[in-house]
């Protein structure tokens, strides 16, 4: 099972300019950092429970990270919790350098199994009435 923990909130716009671009993104399962990620060094993951569970899914190719998307599998009640992702950005003008860090902090409940919304069952039961109708009129 892969759970992906999607923080498109940290308004990272994209750039291009040939000013030089400095990103890095970061998770971190507090208290302790968990994933770091650059485009110049790549995906580091930090020895301990969460090696080989968690692996970058974000941009990949490019030095204007626009996706800090990770994959969480196997998911266990141990990896319920907070979860913070850290974007690092600096872009160098002449004679100037811009700055921005932003943090978005996700909060990860873990269920034995998931329930069905009240909802999703109606629509199906309306879906499937609504086939029998149309194939008996046709």
């Amino acid at each position: 099972m892969l759970l992906p923990l999607l923080l498109g909130l940290l308004e990272a716009n994209p750039i291009s300019n040939p000013f030089p671009l400095t990103l890095t993104g970061s998770y971190w399962f507090l208290p302790v950092q968990i994933l770091h990620y650059s485009p110049e060094e790549g995906e580091w993951v930090a020895p301990g429970p969460f090696l080989g569970l968690i692996a970058w899914n974000g941009s990949r190719g490019t030095r204007d990270l626009q996706d800090l998307s990770v994959w969480l599998a196997e998911v266990r009640h141990a990896h319920a919790g907070q979860y913070v992702c850290r974007l690092k950005r600096n872009l160098t003008f002449e004679g100037y350098t811009y700055s921005l860090a932003r943090n978005q902090t996700l909060r990860l409940a873990v269920v034995e199994k998931a329930r069905r919304d009240l909802a999703s069952i109606v629509s199906e039961i309306l879906m499937y009435v609504l086939i029998v109708v149309l194939t008996l009129w046709l």
